[in-house]
């Protein structure tokens, strides 16, 4: 496969402007732009959030939330690159009696010319939805920036090479990264994405730790707040 070149955006000005900023607990203003190829993690070009700052006061964000969508309930997106252990993760989380939706399973995402792109309808009214507990959110799709201040985490799982490769070479759930092009391509994301990703999440956790472990901190950030 040929070479894709990533560029950032600057939606809300540069870093000194204020627009952007690398506290974690912010969400940036910059976008990555590229091409998606091989679902589930091809090429991509993930778009600008919409911005909503997040109150300092966390007190004032749940009376926003409850504002705009009607409920409090914290809703958690968990991205990062194949093999990081995205839908191991939920479904783990699902067995701890948290709401789960792993968006990269059929019926959550559409394919456009350039890429793939969540099906923006119905993401809005699951994450429009009262409940009881915490919901997770698993994906990376082009468009998943546009739902950035509906989230109240933006959670990276990252995971050396050669940890990924293993992995991808030995999971029976997912045939993605079995031919040799694949392979490329995920080190090429790993290079020229996964820091693009990283600069727009809120946390990073170490996907290369044992599983129930990545989950603890997974369920931590759920019931913060």
């Amino acid at each position: 496969m040929g070479s894709q070149s990533f560029t950032w955006r600057q939606a809300f000005g540069p870093p000194e402007s204020g627009g952007y900023r690398t506290h974690r607990r912010r969400f940036s203003g910059y976008t990555l732009i590229g091409r998606k190829g091989a679902f589930p993690h091809p090429r991509m070009r993930i778009e600008a959030p919409f911005h909503v700052p997040r109150p300092s006061d966390s007190t004032e964000y749940e009376v926003f939330l409850r504002a705009r969508y009607g409920q409090a309930v914290r809703r958690i997106l968990v991205t990062g690159m194949s093999g990081t252990g995205k839908s191991s993760a939920l479904a783990e989380l699902a067995q701890r009696g948290f709401r789960v939706v792993d968006a990269d399973e059929p019926g959550w995402s559409v394919w456009r010319d350039d890429g793939w792109y969540w099906d923006e309808t119905r993401m809005a009214e699951l994450l429009a939805e009262d409940g009881a507990t915490t919901l997770y959110v698993s994906g990376c799709v082009t468009n998943q920036g546009r739902f950035y201040d509906r989230f109240d985490a933006v959670v990276l799982l990252s995971a050396p090479v050669d940890v990924l490769l293993e992995r991808i070479a030995t999971r029976t759930t997912n045939d993605y990264g079995k031919s040799a092009d694949e392979r490329e391509l995920i080190l090429e994301h790993v290079a020229t994405v996964e820091p693009l990703l990283r600069a727009t999440c809120t946390h990073e956790l170490d996907a290369a730790r044992p599983l129930d472990e990545v989950v603890d901190a997974l369920a931590a950030i759920g019931n913060a707040g």
